[in-house]
């Protein structure tokens, strides 16, 4: 069609439903959107932010606020639990590809547009490039095991899990070292390059993770042992679970030690 629409629903279907507090989206110019949403689910809040910049101007944007839907407007925004998003429409005319570069923190907009800077810009607007860049990294990491025999069929469920043994974690620090901890007070890593990461939980990994982790990839274990170090410096416990930097008393006994000492 001539027209196209790229929606961004900041109140999507997840495995358990949050409150939202407060969220915003805001047009930054032609090119490039802002936001954020402020969130509580049981013992954990926070605050992510994004930004969003495309390779085209676009021509209006909408949203809707509750059950109101904004036909114009520069900024959509709620302060209670209600459904929220925003629509940017674009004139496709005869080139119906729109690209988008976006980044999120969950310390502030200005660190979302740093990121997403420094990790996209040096592609500038070529898909493909980002696209090997991302299969190059994965490959590197897979590519530490070196299956032989088997079925294509066998080979494929391993890489698969493998993959899964790893995209499962979660880097929840900025690109400069800068995160929010478990009281939502804003703290600066010494190596940015050594992030504080994040998981649903640590049980069971004691079985098999926390072996393939210090095997194949030794500087990824010993990034989770200063990872772990620092939200304990912060927070004064260790963390069995670290979603979202939060402690969350989901599991009984410490199974991130097993880890540490491993």
């Amino acid at each position: 069609t001539d027209e196209g629409h790229i929606l961004f629903d900041l109140q999507v279907i997840e495995e358990d439903k949050p409150t939202s507090i407060e969220a915003s989206v805001k047009k930054v110019n032609n090119t490039e959107i802002e936001g954020f949403v402020k969130r509580v689910l049981g013992w954990n809040e926070y605050t992510l932010h994004f930004v969003a910049r495309f390779n085209r101007q676009f021509e209006t944007m909408g949203g809707w606020q509750g059950s109101d839907i904004i036909d114009k407007t520069d900024e959509v925004r709620v302060s209670s639990d209600s459904d929220i998003g925003a629509f940017l429409k674009f004139s496709l005319g005869i080139d119906p590809v729109v690209l988008m570069k976006t980044g999120i923190s969950y310390v502030s907009v200005e660190q979302a547009r740093l990121n997403m800077e420094t990790e996209m810009d040096k592609f500038g607007w070529d898909f493909d490039a980002a696209h090997m860049n991302a299969r190059t990294i994965w490959n590197n990491l897979l590519g530490k095991i070196n299956v032989e025999g088997g079925s294509e069929t066998d080979k494929m469920k391993f890489y698969t899990n493998l993959y899964r043994a790893y995209s499962a974690r979660t880097i929840y620090s900025d690109v400069n070292g800068k995160y929010t901890d478990m009281c939502e007070k804003v703290r600066q890593l010494a190596d940015p390059d050594s992030p504080v990461y994040g998981c649903d939980a640590f049980w069971m990994t004691f079985w098999n993770l926390n072996q393939l982790w210090g095997l194949v990839t030794p500087d990824i274990s010993g990034k989770w042992v200063k990872s772990l170090l620092e939200i304990y410096d912060k927070g004064g416990w260790l963390s069995n679970g670290p979603g979202g930097i939060e402690y969350s008393s989901i599991m009984v006994a410490e199974h991130e030690i097993p880890l540490i000492v491993g």
